[in-house]
């Protein structure tokens, strides 16, 4: 598809699509890269599209605010502007929440009447909410969780969600980047627990207030979610397939590794694409998390995803091309194994911004125009 001016029709179109929420028309074994062991993808879908965004998995943004009408107004403007519309959108219970006490997941702006949640249902875009798993407070406690002690304040959480949506699906990402730096985090939490947490305490206590959410939620999808690099072997504290229906990750292009500026920089062969290593358990970038996923038979998410620029600088090496166009080919490639992707806008002068343009992120932007404007048409992804 040649990109063009948008013509009235499109405009009527995808407003009526958000209204009514329509699809429109071995030794040491090696590391598993089964994931990204990938040609050209075809030049044409060879099966009709599911999704409103016309793309085999779902593909959104995060919009950067909790404010219902807000929110719905930027992911207009990003679907105008990409020439698709949006499948899914990640919002947040905030920092300003799981800072203070569990009631405060409550009054979240997120979950009101006029929240994101409430709103982005209503005009038929599908919801991926984070929701805190611990407060501050509970730093690293998953002993207390696994006993139960926290129990009523997830199913006040739950009904909460319910008395939004119903029964209508949404995408929980439950403690998210689950292997580093966060209250509920298994390393690097801050809290009295044990650093590393003890795996089974951590399964036990993700597992127990998962199901509080499927039970009073019985669509919900829940999402275990970590970074590209986990550093931990996490066979031992994924929470298990009973519980887990959706495993995340969170890749940006932020130079740890180095910048993934080509095909063949280690920032991309390493930690963007990466790998899953059998013998050591550790999964690197989205082909590595993608192989772990295969092993359980799982789709994959990519829940954050950006060039994250730092400087807010144009010579930053994330204002790069490649990055954008190598995550596009794994997912076509993959796309049978993906269930959506959103990428990390936060729009307002923000690190990863690429809508609206910046002059300081412009590659990843004129990157992703080409690319999600112009369909399936991909070049090969780099293994």
């Amino acid at each position: 598809m040649k990109t063009a001016t948008l013509t009235l029709a499109f405009w009527l179109a995808l407003s009526a699509a958000f209204a009514a929420g329509r699809e429109p028309t071995g030794e040491r074994p090696a590391p598993d890269r089964s994931a990204d062991s990938i040609g050209p993808a075809s030049d044409k879908e060879t099966t009709p599209p599911k999704n409103r965004s016309g793309l085999p998995w779902k593909s959104g943004v995060s919009p950067g605010t909790s404010k219902g009408a807000v929110a719905l107004e930027k992911i207009k403007g990003f679907a105008a502007w990409r020439g698709r519309p949006v499948d899914i959108a990640a919002v947040f219970i905030g920092k300003n929440s799981w800072q203070k006490d569990y009631e405060a997941y409550l009054t979240n702006e997120v979950l009101r009447p006029d929240g994101a949640v409430a709103v982005l249902k209503q005009a038929g875009v599908q919801v991926l909410l984070t929701v805190p798993l611990v407060t501050k407070n509970d730093a690293g406690r998953f002993d207390r969780v696994a006993r139960g002690e926290i129990d009523a304040k997830h199913q006040a959480v739950a009904d909460k969600i319910k008395s939004l949506i119903g029964e209508e699906t949404i995408y929980l990402r439950l403690g998210h980047e689950a292997d580093e730096g966060y209250p509920w985090s298994y390393t690097g939490h801050g809290g009295s627990g044990p650093n590393p947490a003890d795996p089974a305490d951590y399964r036990a206590a993700w597992g127990r207030i998962a199901s509080i959410y499927k039970k009073t939620l019985p669509n919900a999808k829940m999402v275990w979610n970590v970074l590209k690099n986990t550093r931990q072997k996490i066979g031992d504290y994924y929470p298990g397939d009973e519980v887990v229906d959706i495993i995340s990750i969170d890749v940006y292009d932020n130079g740890s590794g180095g910048f993934c500026d080509s095909a063949t920089a280690p920032g991309w062969v390493k930690m963007g694409l990466g790998s899953y290593d059998p013998q050591t358990g550790v999964s690197k970038g989205v082909a590595g998390l993608l192989a772990f996923a295969k092993r359980h038979q799982k789709k994959i998410g990519v829940d954050e995803w950006g060039a994250t620029n730092k400087e807010l600088d144009a010579s930053n090496g994330a204002n790069n091309a490649f990055f954008v166009r190598g995550m596009y080919d794994f997912f076509a490639a993959n796309s049978d194994h993906i269930e959506y992707e959103s990428y990390f806008n936060r729009a307002g002068g923000g690190q990863h911004q690429i809508w609206p343009k910046t002059r300081y992120n412009p590659l990843p932007s004129d990157s992703y125009l080409k690319k999600w404007r112009g369909g399936m048409a991909t070049s090969a992804c780099p293994a």
